[in-house]
């Protein structure tokens, strides 16, 4: 049964578990961007999908008991290490000027 309850939170984890700095839509977004505005309405789309997957989370955690939490917990902690060793890497320059300050911001956003 817990597995159940686990299933829409991990579908949720999932749909942030690549690249990330970036997702579908982003990339979408990003790819028809042409101005600094474009770059951060394209960056304040993503943190908004990433608010939401976050209180989905928090909402399903107060259903989970302690060991199950307790995990989740953790596997989170490793997952927000490595977007930030992630978002060093997307911010580094290699994706042109333009785009830098909205990956930047988002990689210290999110």
């Amino acid at each position: 049964m817990q597995l159940l309850t686990l299933a829409p939170l991990a579908l949720a984890m999932l749909a942030f578990a690549g690249p990330a700095c970036a997702d579908e839509a982003y990339t979408g977004c990003m790819s028809t961007a042409r101005t600094n505005m474009d770059f951060a309405t394209c960056g304040q789309a993503m943190l908004g999908r990433r608010r939401r997957a976050q209180s989905a989370m928090e909402n399903r955690l107060c259903e989970l008991d302690a060991p199950t939490r307790a995990a989740l917990l953790a596997e989170q902690r490793l997952w927000i290490a490595f977007k930030d060793k992630s978002c060093v890497y997307w911010s580094g320059g290699a994706y042109g000027r333009k785009a830098r300050p909205a990956i930047a911001s988002l990689a210290v956003n999110a």
